[in-house]
């Protein structure tokens, strides 16, 4: 039998997964009828472990970044609090020195130096301008820590949002 215009007929249905991955074990045979829900293949699981793991270690190395973040921040605010603590001594140290000035500059009365000498004087005036240079200095020492309080609280908000994203 011969014939010049036969042809085979058949169709094909595309099978999309949810994952790529390497096919270990085909569950069917050819031409065999399948059901909705029924496996037609197993995928090698050795790539799924492998993201496993790398997620496990992205989670258990975002906790760490949280918990080192945390631990700067304690530091920071303690460094904080202690800058405060210098400037109400340099506040302290300030106002003995204005009144120390106060007083030799009344002792002076103008130029006429009768209760205390010019260096007397000149020192008090020395350790007044001191002071009042120390608190600018503790002042811009206080907004520093605040400022790396705040950069610290940021690198924390990074931090726990990365260990959610791994999580």
């Amino acid at each position: 039998v011969s014939t010049d215009n036969a042809y085979v007929t058949g169709t094909i249905h595309t099978v999309g997964s949810r994952v790529a991955g390497t096919v270990s074990e085909l569950l069917l045979l050819d031409n065999q009828r399948v059901t909705p829900g029924t496996p037609l293949l197993k995928l090698d699981s050795r790539d799924f472990d492998l993201r496993v793991q790398q997620a496990s270690s992205q989670v258990v190395q975002a906790g760490a970044l949280v918990s080192q973040s945390e631990a700067q921040l304690h530091q920071a605010r303690a460094q904080a609090a202690q800058t405060e603590a210098r400037t109400a001594k340099a506040a302290a140290e300030l106002e003995k020195a204005r009144l120390d000035f106060e007083r030799a500059r009344h002792l002076t009365e103008g130029t006429n130096f009768v209760a205390i000498s010019r260096q007397e004087f000149d020192a008090t005036k020395a350790a007044f301008e001191v002071a009042q240079a120390s608190v600018k200095v503790a002042q811009a020492d206080l907004q520093s820590a605040g400022a790396f309080v705040d950069a610290v609280q940021a690198a924390q908000a990074v931090a726990q949002a990365q260990r959610q994203s791994a999580e």
